[in-house]
């Protein structure tokens, strides 16, 4: 994993989340791929689930249209995107606060390579989550401005129960990092 020290900040955020195309954007299929990816490591059955980085919810909603009975709820740090989310969604900054304990899955969708200390907030994921983390990240991406960190298979490999399968096109990866029942 590379890092570099910029983080998003949150005015960089609720700037995006301002602009005219952001709904379409973020409700668009390019992204919700990312969670069409995140459904099949994910039993079908009843189970609470807790999306970081969900922005205006739209995410968590295509969850519950894929299978109803998946309670799917958001986080955030974006004051803007949490006011205006389509789901119930926690206005919550991981990096200087701890994530809730109460789902069984903890989620995330392109979201860890915004973070310059990705491996922290990913055990904050771990550490809340009763059954597993499941998260997409970009595979080997370009750090840039806004993409600060970077992913390989051997990322992850501090887990002791962890799945990494490529995205068909080799551009993202699917991680699944389940607990164990001692955890």
């Amino acid at each position: 994993m590379e890092s570099n020290k910029n983080e998003n900040t949150l005015k960089w955020w609720n700037n995006r989340y301002t602009l005219t195309d952001a709904q379409q954007v973020w409700s668009s299929q390019k992204r919700l791929k990312f969670y069409d990816m995140i459904a099949t490591a994910i039993p079908k059955k009843p189970a609470t689930i807790l999306d970081i980085g969900s922005g205006f919810g739209f995410g968590p909603a295509h969850l519950m249209n894929i299978f109803k009975d998946w309670c799917v709820e958001g986080l955030d740090f974006s004051d803007k995107a949490c006011v205006e989310s389509v789901v119930k969604t926690h206005c919550v900054d991981v990096i200087a606060n701890n994530i809730p304990e109460s789902y069984d899955y903890v989620v995330s969708a392109e979201t860890l390579e915004h973070f310059s200390k990705p491996m922290v907030i990913l055990d904050k994921m771990y550490k809340a989550a009763r059954k597993a983390v499941v998260l997409t990240v970009p595979y080997e991406g370009v750090i840039s401005s806004i993409h600060v960190s970077s992913f390989g298979r051997q990322t992850f490999d501090m887990y002791p129960d962890v799945r990494t399968e490529l995205s068909p096109d080799n551009h993202f990866m699917l991680v699944v990092v389940t607990k164990s029942n001692n955890s």
